[in-house]
């Protein structure tokens, strides 16, 4: 009996001991696996942050050109970003990325691949894991607010049927007024209405000569008091300036430095820096009093300084640089629009915008001049599309 009862010891430790060793086989397997999936888990993550930053900067490519030259910019943009933001440990290649441009909808879509080595999957002869992330962003119309806006508005243009010689341009002898009583004489619907008359539309467009939606179109952006466009200033006393809020910060590095807001300080110091305080539409703004020739033309000059030989070039259609990579320059600058019945007094008064434009600053030869720019389409904003927004606001968001 004793002898028979040892033996069962004896059988039972064995089991036992392959029991364990089973075990151990498979919480190694099973910690190997963990190992391994966390592993990959951490660089798909790295390569969604990859995808999503590459797709939002194709994105912006539908905010910097027209349309029918975003398709190429998108798409370096894209490939530029996923080569820069891949994972130190997960090196992509260009190979790897696949981008797709659909310029109908202001969206880019990439596709990032890449393989990994994994560390205790070998031993089940598993030594590569294929990995991958995908992102689509798009520049949706619509943003009700903008950011870096500099404090000049200008009226959105309007039709003086009485004065107008056909071509829906002030020419000269032309003395365009807005008179918003008499709608059989003046007419106006901003960019997105129907028969819309404002800037970035088809209103004017001559196949033959002009401008396609506006796109590379000459423009006032600060009237003078000696103008000879008399659409420039709605009304007398009025030359575009505006007061800027400072709830965040200015940054840049113009020499022209300031607290506050009011006065000729802070504004000048708006035209060559950067307000971030976000600024929106159909919200009422103070006008600034005065004509403000020379502190605009101080700002001015301090903004063409940071980038001084960049210029339009009608062949290309774009702004060019030898600083900076085509329609990128500081000196294409965000302003505001507004419907021209907004202002009909002069003297210091309440104004609200309907449109951010992009410009690029052309010139403006001495304080006396007006400031001359070129219309360059839609501007960036922030926050949410909304309906009604902005409709030459571009907000760039992910939507897959």
């Amino acid at each position: 009996m004793f002898r028979s009862a040892k033996f069962i010891v004896h059988n039972e430790r064995g089991a036992t001991l392959v029991m364990v060793a089973l075990s151990l086989t498979v919480l190694l397997g099973m910690g190997a696996l963990a190992v391994d999936t966390g592993m990959l888990y951490t660089a798909r993550t790295g390569l969604q942050r990859t995808a999503d930053a590459a797709a939002l900067a194709g994105a912006s490519a539908f905010v910097d050109f027209p349309v029918i030259m975003a398709v190429a910019p998108a798409r370096q943009r894209a490939l530029q970003y996923a080569l820069a933001h891949s994972n130190p440990r997960t090196l992509i290649s260009a190979g790897q990325v696949d981008i797709q441009v659909l310029p109908a909808e202001g969206k880019v879509r990439v596709r990032v691949n890449a393989t990994e080595n994994t560390f205790f999957a070998r031993i089940f002869d598993t030594d590569l894991v294929d990995v991958a992330a995908q992102a689509a962003a798009e520049a949706a119309v619509g943003g009700t607010q903008g950011v870096c806006v500099k404090p000049l508005a200008v009226p959105d243009r309007w039709l003086d049927r009485d004065d107008d010689d056909g071509n829906r341009i002030w020419d000269e002898p032309e003395s365009w007024a807005y008179e918003p009583d008499a709608p059989m004489l003046d007419y106006y619907a901003r960019a997105g209405s129907d028969s819309p008359t404002g800037y970035g539309t088809n209103f004017t467009y001559d196949a033959m000569s002009d401008y396609p939606l506006d796109y590379g179109r000459p423009m006032t952006i600060k009237a003078a008091e000696d103008t000879a466009d008399p659409s420039d200033a709605p009304v007398d006393s009025f030359f575009f300036p505006w007061v800027m809020p400072i709830t965040e910060e200015r940054v840049g590095e113009c020499r022209w430095q300031s607290e506050g807001e009011n006065g000729a300080d802070p504004y000048r110091a708006n035209i060559c820096n950067c307000n971030t305080t976000p600024i929106s539409l159909d919200v009422e703004y103070e006008t600034e009093n005065g004509d403000m020739e020379g502190p605009t033309f101080q700002g001015i000059r301090e903004l063409m300084k940071m980038d001084p030989d960049a210029h339009w070039d009608r062949v290309a259609q774009v702004v060019k640089s030898s600083k900076y990579a085509d329609n990128t320059s500081p000196r294409i600058i965000k302003i505001a629009t507004f419907d021209p019945s907004e202002y009909m007094k002069p003297g210091k008064t309440g104004l609200k915008f309907n449109n951010f434009l992009k410009v690029f600053v052309e010139s403006q030869p001495t304080e006396l001049d007006p400031v001359r720019a070129r219309f360059m389409g839609f501007a960036s904003g922030v926050g949410a599309p909304s309906d009604p927004g902005g409709s030459l606001v571009k907000v760039i968001r992910l939507v897959e």
